[in-house]
């Protein structure tokens, strides 16, 4: 019986040598992109690397990637938190001629305030009256970033 046991054991582990599980790489990369918890990144990104996939199969699957629309033509604002634990905002404007297919410039507008204690009241504000959003973003249809932070 344990010679029996023993020998199952032995197949099992050639087996799983020899024909390994196919990791679900792109799900994981798919989790990867939305979830904001580091655990669960690292976990992610230890996954996609046991999974070996090759770089150009990476390339690949992001360059075909949906992403969800966003507004076009107006500012969005999110929120980051901050190495110091600070929720800080950061002001995002797609143009109104944005394609996810075609590749676009990007501009992030730096504002200079990092000594400054409090955070700023109106972030979408400052940067629709920042000049870079109009002449830049606006008109040469770039995508903008305004981190606060």
């Amino acid at each position: 019986m344990q010679k029996k046991f023993t020998l199952i054991w032995l197949a099992l582990i050639l087996i799983a040598a020899v024909c390994p599980l196919t990791a679900d790489w792109q799900s994981d990369l798919d989790k990867l992109l939305v979830t904001e918890d580091e655990k669960e990144q690292k976990n992610l990104i230890d996954k996609i690397l046991l999974a070996n996939p090759t770089i150009d199969t990476v390339r690949s699957y992001i360059k075909n990637l949906e992403f969800p629309e966003k507004p076009v033509g107006e500012l969005t604002l999110r929120m980051n938190e901050c190495i110091d634990g600070v929720e800080r905002p950061w002001a995002l404007y797609v143009p109104e001629t944005y394609d996810p297919k075609v590749p676009t410039p990007m501009i992030v507008i730096l504002h200079g305030l990092v000594s400054r204690k409090n955070i700023m009241e109106n972030p979408i504000q400052y940067a629709q009256d920042h000049p870079m959003l109009e002449y830049i973003a606006k008109e040469a249809g770039w995508l903008a970033v305004f981190p606060m932070g």
